[in-house]
């Protein structure tokens, strides 16, 4: 119960920052991760497969920890120009109490097309996703995985550890100062699968 109570108040608060007075995203994404609906295997194909997409947008897997994502563009007042993408769930194996629908992060291009920065939560608050970490992340040549750096933080205060990407989040804490970084993980692409290896361009306007 008090699960589905949390929900529903971090939607209430979307709502009113969408409908109301926007709130500006300028340099980091909002501190607890939104849950939107209709977020399907299904219902994301078929959004993928109607509407022109680049080479970042898709469904990809997190093969470490059994989880399936969709990057697709975010278009939304609330965020400066420089978050591009969201990083979104649909499925995770090992975790079926994750909700799909789940926004993970975010992703913000460079003035390299294959370099950029993904924002991840790291961690649950109030059974919410939240406290982004911000990774270098790399895109393969032919476009079918994306590679970033493990962050390492130095322990302060405990916290609950995010229970969807243990791999990449073991050992993360609250009020984290950033260290050396681990060794590279990623996200390989699964669908769609005839824009794999066509090369990525981004537009800057």
């Amino acid at each position: 119960m008090r699960r589905w109570i949390a929900i529903a108040m971090w939607a209430l608060c979307t709502a009113t920052a969408v409908h109301g007075q926007p709130t500006a995203y300028t340099t980091t994404p909002p501190a607890h991760a939104e849950i939107l609906p209709g977020y399907t295997v299904e219902a994301v194909k078929t959004r993928l497969d109607t509407s022109p997409i680049d080479q970042v947008e898709g469904i990809w897997e997190f093969p470490d920890d059994c989880t399936t994502l969709v990057v697709e563009r975010l278009d939304d007042s609330r965020f400066s120009s420089q978050f591009r993408y969201r990083i979104v769930l649909l499925d995770a194996e090992n975790n079926r109490s994750a909700i799909p629908g789940t926004v993970m992060g975010y992703i913000v291009p460079t003035a390299q097309s294959d370099k950029m920065y993904v924002w991840l939560y790291s961690g649950i608050e109030d059974e919410v996703f939240a406290h982004p970490v911000k990774c270098a992340a790399t895109l393969d040549s032919d476009c079918s995985v994306l590679t970033f750096t493990k962050p390492t933080m130095k322990l302060k205060i405990r916290m609950n550890l995010a229970r969807l990407l243990p791999t990449l989040f073991k050992g993360l804490s609250v009020s984290v100062e950033p260290q050396t970084p681990g060794h590279p993980l990623g996200f390989r692409k699964i669908y769609p699968a005839d824009n794999i290896g066509i090369p990525h361009q981004i537009i800057y306007l």
